[in-house]
């Protein structure tokens, strides 16, 4: 393996107003694969600031503490998406979908929709639907089309035929396939 496998954890301690961060790499490490040293930027929403901290992993486990004016609301490990490796989180599927709708990074939004990739709860999906619907990019449209051929309910099927009346023709030619997965009928008809 020659990039880095990263899982974090998360712990808000109220009493002291600072958020544990658990860093570890997972990658197999030997003589040959040496552990990495990389440094992250971690945005943390609260009520009422934004905190961006750079932390520098160096080891197979770090832990860091930030110290943040109130309760975090929103979590993201990587800002901006530079780490050439994979990141695994601790965040809920309420916290995926959040961020999947609004992150300020678009690698932030699909980083999480392909977290939420194999979820069926109804979070997962009105957050795939959401993107379908509102997301500007064209990219993140198809990719949110192409998760959906398991959700089959009457809501994703109208999200998937109102996608096949999208600007761009690879968004509308996703929502054929995938209609045509959800309900074959629809599609000829389409």
């Amino acid at each position: 393996v020659g990039y880095p496998r990263v899982e974090f954890a998360r712990r808000w301690i109220p009493g002291t107003r600072t958020l544990q961060l658990v860093v570890r790499q997972t990658q197999p490490v030997d003589p040959v694969r040496p552990l990495f040293r990389f440094p992250a930027t971690v945005r943390i929403i609260t009520r009422d600031s934004v905190v961006r901290q750079q932390v520098m992993v160096a080891h197979q486990v770090d832990t860091f503490t930030i110290t943040l004016p109130s309760a975090p609301l929103s979590f993201r490990f990587d800002e901006g998406g530079w780490l050439l490796g994979t990141v695994r989180g601790d965040q809920t599927p309420a916290e995926l979908a959040d961020m999947a709708r609004h992150d300020l990074d678009i690698r932030g939004r699909q980083w999480a929709l392909m977290q939420l990739a194999g979820n069926r709860d109804s979070i997962a999906q009105d957050a795939r639907r959401f993107v379908v619907l509102n997301e500007h990019s064209e990219w993140l449209r198809i990719t949110a089309l192409q998760q959906m051929v398991r959700d089959s309910n009457a809501t994703s099927e109208s999200v998937t035929r109102a996608a096949l009346r999208d600007p761009d023709p690879g968004v509308r030619a996703q929502a054929l396939v995938t209609l045509a997965q959800l309900d074959g009928v629809a599609a000829l008809a389409a």
